[in-house]
């Protein structure tokens, strides 16, 4: 099933907001994602925020790094 929609939002599922964010997927260059999208005639929104960011994940990391170095004993 195909869905036709006239705006996205594009999420970047990456760990910070750096040069292959802000080139490669939220760009204005020709090749981009956005401009890709945009070329199909869509209306793109791209969220320009690292997943770190969120406190939600910032936790997951800190508690994964607490277990890790309890697991050394260090």
């Amino acid at each position: 099933t195909r869905i036709d929609t006239k705006k996205v939002t594009v999420v970047p599922l990456l760990l910070t907001a750096g040069k292959h964010m802000n080139q490669d997927i939220c760009g204005e260059e020709n090749s981009s994602l956005t401009s890709q999208l945009r070329k199909m005639g869509k209306q793109v929104y791209c969220v320009k925020k690292g997943l770190i960011e969120y406190e939600t994940v910032r936790q997951i990391y800190l508690d994964q790094v607490e277990e890790l170095v309890q697991s050394f004993n260090l």
